[in-house]
């Protein structure tokens, strides 16, 4: 097939022992590479421009491993980024190991704190074990500051409120129909810092609360800002890479 390929213009490369030996080396890569990696938590309530920030370190010379990058998705109820499937599980994985890779293991490696799934795909188990284990820098902002960034993050979701409400349905069993009742009406009403902030104080906020304690992660310190405008975003990707 790849002869016939070739011969009919296409640029082929044979991969010796096939798929299932390219399988085998990622799989064995994403057993044994994340025990390997200085990593480093960073962790903080939803809104607190977690992934822009390690977007932003990386650019500024920091190591990260931008799962949600990796994942399509922002680990969240309005995770689906538009327009971007994601991948399957094993493209996932591939990607992931390509990422884990190249890193170097005697600098720190910054991960975004996440679950164990991002929208329908899994952290394999030896990176998330890395991961529960790993020391947490701990970004802190207001509740202003975070509802005023959301905003702009998920501008796509103000501008096609019908997208939402759907996506609404599955918390009614953690929160009751109250107040997800109260969210609907915020949207219906177009106020969207309302919203914002009632989905923070009833459902995301307690849910971290909640997931810190039970995690107890060593905090190597805070990183508390007042606002998380672009200039701040900067500063603390900076921090980062000057991390050591």
């Amino acid at each position: 097939m790849a002869r016939i390929l070739s011969e009919i213009g296409w640029k082929v490369t044979l991969l010796d022992g096939g798929y299932k030996t390219y399988r085998k080396v990622i799989l064995d890569g994403l057993d044994s590479l994340p025990p390997t990696l200085r990593v480093i938590m960073l962790r903080g309530r939803t809104g607190t421009a977690k992934t822009r920030i390690l977007r932003a370190a990386t650019k500024a010379g920091a190591q990260i491993i931008d799962l949600e990058g990796l994942a399509s998705h922002r680990g969240s109820l309005l995770g689906p980024e538009p327009g971007q499937p994601q991948p399957s599980q094993r493209q996932f994985e591939s990607h992931l190991f390509a990422a884990m890779n190249q890193l170097d293991p005697t600098r720190p490696v910054f991960i975004e704190a996440e679950s164990n799934k991002i929208g329908d795909l899994h952290v394999p188990r030896a990176l998330w074990h890395r991961m529960r284990e790993a020391p947490a820098l701990q970004v802190v902002a207001p509740l202003t500051a975070r509802v005023e960034f959301l905003l702009a993050d998920y501008d796509h979701i103000i501008a096609e409120p019908d997208r939402l409400k759907p996506l609404l349905s599955w918390v009614v069993t953690r929160i009751g129909h109250e107040r997800v009742d109260a969210w609907r009406s915020c949207v219906d009403a177009g106020d969207w810092s309302g919203f914002v902030r009632c989905v923070l104080e009833d459902h995301y906020d307690p849910a971290y609360d909640r997931s810190a304690a039970a995690r107890q992660h060593v905090d190597l310190g805070e990183l508390a800002v007042d606002s998380l405008d672009d200039e701040v975003i900067a500063r603390l990707a900076r921090d980062l890479a000057a991390y050591d």
